[in-house]
């Protein structure tokens, strides 16, 4: 058994523990859902339950953004 040096801290596994990425997916989910409605409703002149999907689309975007980012931060 060996012990850690003294310094080091344990990275921590629970999303809690890190307030940055959940500031980034913040961040980014309200930035995504502004550009849908700009782009989607008042540009392109589509109806509401088509801008719907299109918001479903982006969010299962940003869920997977979510993963990635997690998963290459170590968090789970």
């Amino acid at each position: 058994m060996t012990a850690e040096s003294p310094g080091r801290l344990a990275r921590s596994t629970s999303l809690r523990d890190h307030p940055e990425l959940v500031a980034v997916v913040v961040i980014a989910s309200v930035i995504a859902l502004i550009a849908i409605r700009y782009l989607v409703v008042d540009r392109l002149g589509i109806d509401a339950s088509t801008s719907y999907m299109a918001g479903a689309f982006v969010g299962l975007l940003i869920a997977q953004f979510i993963r990635r980012l997690c998963g290459w931060y170590g968090v789970e």
